[in-house]
């Protein structure tokens, strides 16, 4: 059989699957043997993949009650690991890329040593009893079926999971493992939440099969099963298997076990944040909104001369952007104005409907006539703005012109406000860091198309993403907390004003706003040596292209979010270590929050899609339905008509032509005969009838134009 499975087809290759084998490989992704496994795997039973070099598979038995998954462990900076579903290609396959130096070449053969013990430290033991793979008819089974969304957000974990773990391309940048081996785990983990109703299984498979495909570099060469979408769908056949096989209640108390013990570590970690919650609840709005909402308020009474040290370019500012997103109705002005109860302060905030780009200047200063003269006049110096709904961010924006979603990413870095005009009236320069500018906007998922169509000028990748819907149930109301005081937020208290003071009353301007900064008027937050050569790391990273663009700004506004926990806890000055991880779980609800909410617009778009293209189905039906029903009564009229010319003078009444048709369809006959006569396929006159009256008759042209 073998024989002439080749004598058929003498190109196809041979693969070993290797953990039916009984074996595990070691897939070395480069040049060199990697130090500290070298003796190991220099014993191993070895296949090149190159012409020249270590790179290649190296292969070891397995005790027979091993099952070792295909996670590459601590291997994962060297390569990969085939164990239980994995399989190689082996000699004498043809290399794809063998004009480049590809080859599969034995040179140790023999009996296959066991596996070192350094080596067997590296795997880990599949996290499920592996079942067979559905067919590709059962996996459209599956995604139809189980369309439950008890926990719409969760959907982030396994997204955000491939996001950070995928490598981009098949040997560099971005994350741990192959893109095959993360999608693999991400379906897994998809799929069994799916099955579990937490969110629908079609949802995380386009999710994924989107970002997996877009993984492929441009140019990449993809043959066979390496194909992107036939890789994607037989993970997805094996990972709906599993999730089948898993056990669904199970999976439900793993999550809310996770989830609430991670919140409640974050909410008990001081005694602010668990005022926040507490208080939160007790106004029936979710505390994570009322969180994103509280720091920017707390940040909007920060001097505009405090700063983030210069990690990576010059100065940062403390401009904060929140989102709290939603449908309509689940609690975001709730979140807002608790926010607004939440923080007692011997400071009045100034805060102001967000309107278009120019009008943002013209909070901090705007021109007055003094002697006849236009003077610039200064009035605040920090100002939150709000908007209720991303609708009036949206509208704003998408006027010709507008400058809005530009100067709101400048705001929020702190730069200069203002543009050049011709109109002196409207030329408000409003110097860099001389202000404060807060932003909190509701945001319905649906509606956040604009939003996420300016990422490439980076306008979501500055906001934090909060969750609006109140996440906990309580069965009463006799199971929310009771309202705790607000807490006291004092104005800030360190060191001197600059010079360019205004005023001392805190209601007053305390800076000129549009007087530039000299070297000496910043005062720097600071950071600890670890976080900056994190977020130097981060941005290295970045700018190598090996982190999703709407991570860009991600430890930016994780530091300013740092400063607003530091200043919640009444400390000044100095950003800790504990601020900055308390500030990294706040981060990763903002990306589950944001990657929630592209899903849910990305599903919106597609019904969206699907209505229009019903839509446009049914006219072009009706269409071609319209079309059949008018030839079909011409075709009645001309026959009748062609008829009476045969037997006598071939004139008919209108009326009696009309009748032939059912009264449904008189009306239709009527615009088809009066087609007819204008096409000159029929000619019509008045005439007498046998009584006398006048009547519209008709008949058919025999010499007119051609039908």
């Amino acid at each position: 059989m073998i024989c002439d499975w080749f004598a058929d087809y003498p190109d196809r290759g041979i693969a070993l699957h290797v953990g039916r084998s009984g074996a595990v490989a070691f897939d070395l992704d480069q040049d060199e043997l990697p130090g500290k496994f070298a003796a190991d795997l220099r014993v191993g039973s070895f296949q090149h993949t190159r012409r020249e070099g270590s790179r290649g598979h190296y292969i070891f038995a397995t005790d027979p009650n091993d099952r070792f998954s295909n996670s590459a462990g601590a291997f994962s900076p060297y390569g990969e690991v085939r164990g239980q579903n994995g399989v190689i290609v082996v000699a004498p396959t043809i290399h794809r890329d063998a004009e480049q130096g590809g080859c599969y070449s034995w040179a140790r053969f023999g009996a296959v040593p066991p596996l070192p013990t350094k080596l067997r430290e590296c795997l880990s033991t599949p996290k499920v009893q592996s079942a067979t793979a559905t067919t590709a008819e059962e996996l459209e089974t599956f995604l139809d079926s189980f369309t439950t969304a008890d926990r719409p957000e969760a959907v982030g974990g396994p997204l955000g999971w491939f996001d950070s773990h995928a490598r981009r391309d098949g040997q560099c940048g971005g994350g741990s493992r192959s893109r095959h081996e993360a999608v693999v785990e991400a379906l897994c983990w998809g799929f069994r939440e799916a099955y579990a109703g937490l969110y629908p299984a079609r949802q995380v498979y386009d999710s994924l099969r989107a970002v997996f495909i877009e993984r492929f570099a441009e140019g990449e060469v993809a043959e066979g099963r390496d194909v992107p979408e036939i890789e994607f769908d037989r993970a997805a056949r094996y990972a709906a298997a599993q999730a089948v096989a898993s056990d669904s209640e199970e999976t439900r108390a793993k999550v809310g076990r996770d989830d609430r013990r991670l919140e409640e570590e974050f909410w008990a970690a001081r005694p602010e944040l668990e005022k926040l919650r507490d208080y939160a609840l007790a106004r029936i709005a979710e505390p994570w909104a009322v969180l994103g909402a509280v720091l920017a308020r707390t940040l909007a009474m920060v001097p505009p001369d405090v700063v983030l040290p210069p990690t990576v370019g010059g100065y940062g500012s403390l401009n904060l952007f929140v989102n709290i997103v939603g449908p309509s109705g689940s609690g975001k002005g709730t979140a807002m104005r608790s926010a607004d109860d939440f923080l007692r302060t011997n400071r009045q905030t100034h805060e102001h409907e967000l309107g278009s780009g120019e009008g943002i200047a013209k909070q901090y200063a705007y021109y007055k006539t003094v002697d006849k003269k236009l003077v610039l006049v200064p009035q605040r110096d920090r100002v939150l703005f709000s908007v209720d709904e991303i609708d009036n961010l949206t509208a704003v924006a998408g006027r010709s012109g507008a400058t809005l979603m530009p100067e709101l990413r400048k705001a929020w870095s702190g730069e200069r406000l203002g543009k050049a005009y011709a109109d002196r009236t409207k030329d408000i320069p409003v110097q860099p860091h001389r202000y404060r500018l807060c932003l909190v906007m509701g945001v319905q998922e649906a509606r956040a198309e604009a939003m996420f169509a300016d990422a490439d000028g980076g306008t979501p990748q500055r906001f934090l993403w909060m969750p609006a819907m109140l996440q906990q149930r309580f069965e009463s109301e006799a199971d929310l907390p009771e309202l705790p005081e607000p807490l006291d937020c004092r104005e800030w208290r360190w060191g001197r004003r600059p010079n360019g003071a205004m005023g001392t009353s805190p209601s007053d301007a305390e800076f000129d706003v549009t007087r530039p900064m000299g070297e000496g008027d910043f005062r720097p937050l600071r950071i600890p040596e670890r976080v900056r050569k994190e977020i130097r790391d981060h941005r290295l990273r970045s700018a190598q292209g090996q982190l999703d663009p709407l991570d860009g700004h991600r430890y930016q506004v994780q530091l300013k979010v740092s400063a607003g926990l530091m200043f919640l806890a009444g400390r000044e000055r100095e950003i800790t270590e504990e601020d900055w991880e308390l500030a990294g779980a706040v981060m990763a609800k903002s990306e589950e929050t944001r990657r929630a909410t592209q899903d849910a617009l990305r599903q919106a778009q597609k019904q969206s899609d699907r209505a229009r293209g019903r839509r446009e189905a049914a006219r072009a039906a009706a269409t071609d339905e319209e079309k059949e029903l008018r030839g079909r009564v011409a075709r009645k009229l001309l026959a009748k008509l062609a008829e009476e010319s045969d037997s006598g003078e071939g004139w008919i009444q209108w009326r009696a032509l009309i009748k032939l048709f059912h009264s449904s369809k008189q009306s239709k006959a009527e615009e088809v005969l009066q087609s007819l006569i204008s096409s000159g396929q029929v000619e019509s006159e008045e005439g007498k009838a046998g009584n006398g009256r006048l009547v519209k008759r008709c008949r058919i042209v025999r010499d007119g134009p051609e039908k």
